[in-house]
């Protein structure tokens, strides 16, 4: 029944928009800090600097959101030490550079 591309459009049940997206972004202490999250390819740890120039990045192909985790200096074998926000700098950061986006943190 979904052999073709007509019959499967006619048949789907749910589409994704770039609108309905949010991007996570990862901010960590530091300046000029990009560096890859090894267990998500394509994610990244970021400094302030580098998280509001993703955020630009993100807007401009179509994504109304973000979200920022906030990353700690120094967390034991069992990721103890957390950061229940994150950093203040990185939210203020971004507000000003936000026109029709939002951010969650």
């Amino acid at each position: 029944m979904r052999r073709t591309e007509l019959i499967r459009a006619l048949v789907r049940e749910n589409r994704s928009f770039a609108g309905d997206l949010i991007a996570p972004l990862f901010v960590c202490p530091g300046k000029r800090v990009r560096r890859e999250i090894p267990s998500m390819p394509g994610q990244f740890n970021l400094s302030v600097d580098e998280a509001v120039a993703e955020a630009q990045e993100v807007r401009s192909l179509g994504l109304p959101a973000v979200i920022l985790f906030g990353v700690p200096e120094v967390k034991d074998a069992r990721a103890f030490r957390r950061v229940r926000r994150p950093p203040a700098s990185s939210r203020k950061r971004h507000r000003p550079s936000r026109k029709k986006s939002t951010t969650c943190s």
